[in-house]
């Protein structure tokens, strides 16, 4: 097999040459590092204002803003001008700024999010590996739109007009959004819900601008204009030149910019009279892309976009025909399924049920809905008639109920959590191998003279599989996840169980979306056995809706019995128990007081407070809960203080901890020197955002978590804080 391997890499030098280009970049990757910087990058600090100029190669306007792509930018500073790559700019009010025009601006340097959390998008990493260094939100001052924007004015324009179609034609918001995404590019007025939708069942790439658009527009235009009677490099060239302008218009995506290389490629065959391979033509684009922008190895959309179509043009051809032409049309989808499993879990920590079936039933009809789409824009832009959109309308409304009826049966979606790269070899070496064999003995796999050859091909794929999904258990892990101003801390109990205490945040918007769920998924949790939540402040339970509306399971929801009659609680009650009547989720409620107790496996969690009698505000009256397990304590205090903690402390319930999760994020009103005393914690950990407005940790307090002598961790400076119960207590941070 490894002959034939090499032979066929020798037979194409490109696809060796890609190989190696990637080796070389994993390495300078691991010793110098892979992400352009620039000097000027040293010279300036997030919130500096400064004057800048650059060429806009891209402009949207969403939410108020108009939103700048700018290329070839310098700052100004110091009489000098910094090259300084290529800058997002936020400009404020909605302006018509076309693409190539020439701009000067200013307003303040903000550094693009990095990651705090496991499984969190890291947007810092993602803009870098596109070459931007910076984004700035202010003003443009003055736009010279003469000279090179000329053929990208008229794009832009083109583009901006089909836009205004699309937005005064009889679809629904949401239609005209996927319309935008499918014929433009432009995914910013797409929901959450929607992209979950067709992620779940394993359609996304259907909205993103790729291989099947530029296939389609290109290769459609090119036998047309031969059935026209042009000669070949005629059709070609037109053809090109058009692909072209589209790809330009919808973005310039990895994945269109991608599909145009392989089309090039493909039109020179075709001039020349030669077949063209699709992994040399793979290949050249992965080289040619990587040479102008080396980290884009490890950008997101660059691997599923590569990984995917390698999976169509190099693993499908050796699937063997079928007679049956619906069967090996099942097949292809299966075996392609199989292949880009992993990168689904290493990307978004789930995988598609039923992608195969999704993909054989909306394919067919994405062409006519892309055509039909473009028809209604050119016709509406040309001659003001929007009723072509009633084909889109029609053939979405089909679309839309096909996604919503897979995504909605159950097991969509599996969450795997991220898989370790060990079982990711393990697993494609498995399917290589087995696809090797199957093509050299598709006699006995392929028909019925040798059924148990065929069954034991497929267990053991299945084999191979069940790594992805088999999660290592047996320590426990406290994670205190950062979600700036606010509580969220994730318990996974060695037997497997989940236990989380509050879930929200005061400054992060959509922080279950955005930091929560991600690290559920990220760390293969599909149910969440307990969730306590400590009190109804926001910053503390404002996120539990949206992970209520995910597909992760929720059992039970504790809450103090004291707080029950609060208005938030009472709302919470009144949701849960409307979701158990409405839907499959049975959450139940536990009201908890001083002395209820609960287990999992060895670990036991005991509630310290408050009582059941009290009459404190919603900070004092926060649930205090102990955590025990094999003679290690951790206490979780919420935002305790006052007589909440004054009861703490007549009760003789407090003992002396291992970890303490610091009450009320560090605040100079929580966590006094005499419960301190009393606990002696070895590690403190608080929860708060850097620079929030609170001054949160106080300094107060800091002193008096120091003069006990414990160790400090804050999710401000370190991002999530990973405590481990091994045979010793070891701690971690994210960043």
């Amino acid at each position: 097999m490894i002959e034939k391997i090499v032979g066929r890499l020798r037979a194409r030098p490109i696809c060796l040459m890609a190989i190696c280009l990637i080796g070389f970049l994993l390495i300078k990757s691991v010793t110098v590092g892979l992400y352009k910087t620039y000097p000027i990058e040293k010279k300036i600090q997030p919130g500096c204002l400064v004057s800048l100029v650059g060429t806009v190669s891209k402009s949207k306007s969403l939410k108020g803003k108009t939103i700048l792509t700018l290329d070839n930018s310098y700052i100004l500073m110091d009489s000098n001008h910094y090259l300084a790559g290529s800058i997002l700019f936020y400009s404020k009010g909605n302006e018509q700024i076309n693409m190539g025009a020439f701009v000067y601006a200013t307003g303040e340097v903000a550094e693009f999010p990095a990651a705090t959390n496991p499984g969190q998008f890291d947007e810092r990493k993602y803009y870098k590996s596109l070459g931007f260094s910076f984004q700035v939100e202010g003003s443009v001052e003055k736009v010279n739109n003469e000279g090179k924007g000329g053929i990208l004015s008229a794009i832009y324009s083109l583009r901006g007009g089909i836009s205004e179609v699309i937005d005064r034609s009889l679809l629904s918001p949401d239609e005209k959004a996927l319309v935008k995404a499918m014929l433009l590019g432009d995914k910013t007025e797409l929901t959450h819900e929607r992209k979950d939708i067709y992620r779940n069942a394993g359609i996304i790439h259907i909205i993103t601008v790729s291989g099947l658009h530029i296939t389609m527009i290109g290769l459609g235009l090119f036998k047309l204009l031969r059935k026209l009677l042009l000669t070949r490099t005629e059709g070609a060239v037109i053809s090109t030149m058009v692909v072209l302008g589209y790809v330009v218009m919808s973005g310039l995506s990895v994945s269109a910019i991608r599909a145009f290389i392989m089309f090039i490629i493909l039109m020179g065959g075709e001039v020349l009279g030669r077949c063209s391979d699709g992994l040399t033509s793979l290949s050249a684009a992965a080289i040619l892309i990587l040479l102008g922008e080396n980290a884009m190895l490890f950008n997101p959309t660059f691997i599923l976009s590569f990984g995917t179509t390698l999976g169509v043009v190099g693993v499908i051809p050796l699937v063997p025909e079928m007679e049956n032409k619906i069967y090996g049309r099942v097949l292809s989808g299966f075996v392609l399924w199989l292949f880009i499993l992993p990168i689904l879990a290493i990307f978004y920590y789930e995988i598609p049920t039923y992608s195969v079936i999704a993909n054989l039933l909306v394919i067919p009809i994405v062409p006519l809905l892309v055509t039909a789409s473009a028809l209604g824009g050119i016709v509406g832009l040309t001659l003001g008639f929007d009723g072509v959109f009633w084909i889109s309308k029609v053939l979405l409304i089909i679309v839309n109920g096909i996604t919503e009826a897979l995504a909605n049966l159950p097991g969509s979606e599996i969450i795997v959590g991220k898989p370790c790269i060990v079982f990711v070899i393990l697993y494609y070496t498995g399917l290589i191998g087995a696809i090797h064999l199957s093509v050299l003995r598709k006699d006995l796999i392929f028909t019925r003279k040798k059924p148990v050859i065929a069954g034991f091909y497929l267990m053991t794929l299945l084999a191979i599989l069940s790594i992805l999904l088999i999660k290592p258990t047996g320590v426990t892990t406290v994670t205190f996840l950062d979600v700036g101003q606010g509580d969220s801390i994730v318990i996974q109990c060695a037997n497997g169980a989940v236990v989380m205490i509050d879930v929200g945040s005061g400054n992060v918007s959509g922080v279950g979306e955005k930091r929560i769920i991600p690290f559920l998924k990220y760390s293969g949790i599909k149910q969440i056995d307990r969730m306590i939540l400590t009190h109804p402040d926001a910053d503390h339970i404002n996120a539990l809706d949206e992970i209520m509306a995910s597909r992760i399971i929720v059992k039970d929801i504790t809450i103090a019995k004291v707080q029950a009659k609060d208005e938030k609680m009472v709302e919470i009650q009144k949701k849960i128990s409307d979701m158990r009547e409405n839907s499959d989720k049975n959450a139940q409620i536990t009201y908890a007081e001083t002395g209820t107790c609960f287990s999992e496996g060895d670990t036991v969690f005991k509630i310290l407070a408050p009582r059941g009698d009290s009459k404190l505000s919603d900070n004092e009256a926060s649930l205090v809960t102990e955590m025990s397990e094999k003679g290690r304590k951790l206490l979780f205090t919420g935002d305790v203080e006052g007589e909440g903690e004054e009861q703490l402390l007549e009760s003789e319930l407090l003992e002396d901890v291992d970890v303490l999760k610091v009450a009320h994020h560090g605040s100079r009103n929580s966590t006094p020197i005499e419960l301190l005393k009393r606990i002696k914690p070895e590690v403190s950990v608080i929860s708060c955002a850097l620079h929030n407005s609170y001054g949160h940790p106080h300094k107060e307090t800091i002193d008096r978590l120091r003069k006990t002598g414990c160790r400090i961790y804050s999710t401000s400076k370190g991002g999530a804080v990973t405590v481990g119960l091994y045979n010793d207590i070891r701690i971690s941070t994210y960043t």
